[in-house]
């Protein structure tokens, strides 16, 4: 698995270093002929060929294994985790205007209420907080053993409920990721639910500091990807700039790579069917005692190779060989 796959165009950086290293090779050569004259020009340039060679070389690898531990690479093996049996469980709610859609019966935002509803019941003996977000990210209910104070305020939520405008993922998810109690051995927990429409923020740094809390992330896709004309409050279709009906759809690639990045699961709220089984996977994941993990990081061990690469460069150049250079 890669974490960060675009990194992985740093390796045509090799292209041109062979390249240098070709060209310097050739004019180093030129040099030793006329400073080592014609007398000793062989002994000169067979040392020089197996130290340019295997310094090049050692070179081209550290280049090569340095852009692999960027790109977050991680082994084919697997591990057991011991992680805690109990789960503190935010869910964070997408409740800008487009969840109203109903291209999902009765629609995106009932589902998801639905689904939590489901969670819940499935993992009577978890503790749960509740986050909603548009434009900016609102604690509804803290951490807590109290499910029927989520379930309370599951009746009440609407896109009325504060005014900001758009959806700022980052902020829902930094909210979220802030409930969690410190200094107990509890999992941690974030279940997003969110069509992927019209984000904002910087999700990159939510990303990382989730990734640095240890949270574990769920993301409940709402909606579908031929989408359905967007309405106000009023029942009227909202238009764009030129006058043209918007249409709201699930952007799939937001919030499958949100899930990637985090090494969560994704699942869709398209189908009865398709809900029951996501659930029915939370929960036997959530209620397991260990963790199975398929893929150990190995970007440390391609940084390490790096590394002795790295010092048999240098010591290949500074080093002489036979008494020559």
């Amino acid at each position: 698995m890669i974490q960060h796959p675009g990194s992985l165009w740093l390796l045509l950086i090799v292209i041109p270093v062979i390249a240098v290293l070709v060209r310097n090779f050739q004019k180093g050569k030129h040099d030793l002929y006329r400073i080592g004259g014609e007398w000793r020009k062989h002994q000169l340039y067979d040392v020089y060929l197996v130290k340019g060679f295997f310094s090049s070389l050692s070179f081209v690898f550290f280049v090569i294994f340095t852009v692999l531990a960027l790109s977050g690479f991680s082994g084919t093996g697997r591990k057991i985790v011991d992680i805690p049996s109990k789960a503190d469980i935010v869910f964070t709610m997408d409740i800008s205007r487009s969840m109203l859609s109903d291209d999902i019966l009765p629609s995106r935002l009932l589902r998801s209420e639905d689904v939590i509803k489901n969670i819940m019941g499935r993992l009577p003996d978890e503790r749960y907080g509740l986050v909603v977000f548009k434009g900016r990210g609102v604690k509804l209910v803290p951490v807590t053993e109290d499910s029927e104070a989520v379930l309370l305020n599951l009746v009440s939520i609407s896109p009325e409920m504060f005014t900001s405008t758009g959806t700022n993922l980052e902020a829902g998810l930094l909210s979220a990721a802030s409930m969690f109690p410190e200094g107990e051995e509890r999992r941690k927990v974030i279940i997003l639910f969110s069509d992927g429409e019209n984000l904002s923020g910087n999700l990159e740094k939510a990303i990382t500091v989730i990734k640095d809390k240890g949270i574990e992330v769920v993301v409940f896709g709402a909606g579908t990807e031929e989408g359905k004309v967007l309405r106000d409050s009023a029942g009227r279709i909202v238009t764009d700039k030129a006058g043209n009906e918007v249409t709201t759809r699930l952007d799939r690639s937001k919030l499958k790579y949100i899930a990637s990045s985090v090494r969560g699961s994704y699942f869709e709220m398209s189908g009865s069917s398709s809900v029951s089984e996501a659930v029915d996977s939370l929960a036997l994941n959530i209620s397991s005692s260990n963790l199975v993990t398929a893929g150990e990081e190995a970007y440390t061990f391609y940084l390490f190779l790096a590394v002795l690469l790295l010092i048999l460069f240098v010591s290949i150049r500074i080093f002489p060989w036979k008494n020559v250079f």
